[in-house]
Parts: C-alpha cells; structure tokens; sequence
C-alpha cells in the first residue's frame, strides 16, 4: 500500500484495516502521523482547562489587585475664572444692549413711515398707506420729486 492510499482510507475512516495496519508497521512517516494524531486527541479530552474565559471578570480581577492611582487636580486659578466671568457678561449685556438698539430703531424708523402714509390722507385725500409704508422719508420725498411739480 502506499502512503497517499493509506492516508485516503484513514481520512475515510478512523479503524485501521489489517492493510493499514501492516502500512504502518513499515512507513515510519505514516506511523508518525498516526501517533501525533492520536496525541493531540488525547490531549484534548484530558484537557483540564476551560474552553471559555470570562474577560470582565478577569480584568476585574486584575484591576482589584493593582494599586488605586491619585487624581492630581490642577490648582484652580480664582482670578482667570473672575475675568473670564467678567468678560462673558460684559459680552450678554452689550448683545442685549445692541438688540434693544435695533429694537428701538426700527419702532423709529415704522413709525416715521405711518407718519408719512397718513399724510397722503391729509393733502391728497386718499389713502396710499398700503402701497408706501414700508418707504422711509427720502423714498417719499423721492416719489413726490418724480411724480408732482413743485
């Protein structure tokens, strides 16, 4: 028998034939193979080691055993927060202060343009206050220039 034979027959089936048996009794390589298969199996039934391995609980493990490190905290420093505070309210104040200016200008500036709508009312005797009030004075000043003689 050859070797590539004896191995097809052994992959095939586990039980040695009385043809594999006198094979093995003449190829040493064929005999190695064997006995190291025959090792590894009973290696891994005589395996006293478990098969799965809990990872938290072994670093758990690990970590209770090892000395707890100190957290150093840098030393606050009062007057760096007190100026940043400082600025950060400075800064509110001023964009409350500039939307109240813008508030308070364009109430101005709508009101000036009512202003100038009822005064179509008054001199022409009809009311364009729809068609005008989103103009400020120098829209109307524009408009009576181009549309009436002075």
């Amino acid at each position: 028998m050859k070797c590539e034979e004896f191995l097809k027959q052994w992959q095939r089936d586990d039980l040695l034939s009385d043809s594999m048996k006198k094979h093995l009794a003449v190829c040493e390589s064929c005999r190695a193979k064997v006995k190291d298969y025959n090792d590894i199996l009973l290696n891994i039934k005589e395996d006293k080691y478990p098969h799965t391995i809990d990872v938290v609980d072994s670093v758990m493990q690990q970590i209770g055993q090892k000395p707890a490190l100190a957290t150093i905290y840098p030393k606050r420093n009062d007057v760096k927060r007190l100026v940043t505070a400082s600025l950060s309210m400075a800064a509110t104040v001023a964009l409350v202060l500039m939307v109240g200016w813008k508030v308070d200008s364009y109430n101005r500036i709508r009101m000036q343009n009512e202003a100038i709508t009822s005064m179509f009312l008054d001199v022409y005797g009809y009311d364009q206050s729809e068609q005008y009030e989103s103009f400020n004075q120098l829209d109307v000043i524009e408009y009576f220039l181009e549309n009436y003689e002075v």
